[in-house]
């Protein structure tokens, strides 16, 4: 039997392995086209509800945006650094995207603790390399 510090080891090499095919699955999923902009360049997969705050979006492929690098760090309206200017940004061109942010961000604030099992890892893995994998 496994102690808790090889289990916390195990879930702890999971959750990389996650967060890579998250961020492989936005990309995906956006067709590599920024959903601000629509250029098809330097893309990079951007939690919308941070991961460090809502720990049960962390890997839910609809709190994925893909976004260019102008609009995920390099810009004065960009996600990482922008503030209220990227909330405003969001707001403006992509209202379908906002509305389930502030939906899921008010959710997210009334829910526990989220703890998942490593069963529960595995069914999430799956799920996000069928996403990759339905990539035409």
């Amino acid at each position: 039997m496994k102690t808790r510090a090889q289990r916390k080891h195990t879930l702890t090499k999971k959750h990389g392995t996650l967060d890579q095919l998250w961020g492989r699955a936005v990309l995906a999923k956006a067709h590599g086209i920024c959903v601000i902009c629509g250029r098809p360049n330097s893309m990079n997969p951007h939690h919308f509800i941070l991961k460090t705050r809502g720990k049960r979006y962390r890997w839910d492929i609809e709190n994925g945006l893909c976004l260019c690098f102008m609009h995920h760090t390099g810009g004065l309206d960009a996600a990482h650094g922008g503030g209220l200017r990227f909330t405003d940004l969001i707001r403006e061109k992509r209202p379908d995207l906002s509305e389930w942010y502030e939906k899921h961000r008010r959710l997210n604030e009334t829910l526990g603790k989220y703890s998942p099992t490593l069963e529960d890892l595995e069914e999430i893995r799956d799920q996000l390399k069928g996403i990759i994998e339905a990539k035409p």
